[in-house]
């Protein structure tokens, strides 16, 4: 999962995963990523620090809260 409201960052971050083989959900907010985290466990979570409604630090403690083995990446 990418999580970043920069669309363009989640565009190339999305674009060079798949090109490694990964299957890639956007999404453009921390409270998204959240939500996703709830229904969908995935093997790595790319989270941008600075996102509107829920910045990164606080979607990553309710990430690990769900998913306590979960391979978060901060960006």
């Amino acid at each position: 999962l990418v999580a970043d409201d920069e669309e363009g960052i989640r565009f190339v971050l999305g674009r060079v995963l798949r090109q490694e083989g990964c299957e890639v959900d956007e999404v453009g907010a921390g409270d998204e990523a959240v939500a996703r985290a709830e229904t969908t466990d995935y093997d790595l979570y790319v989270l941008d620090m600075k996102m509107p409604r829920k910045d990164g630090m606080t979607a990553l403690r309710e990430i690990r809260r769900r998913r306590p083995g979960a391979l978060v990446l901060m960006i």
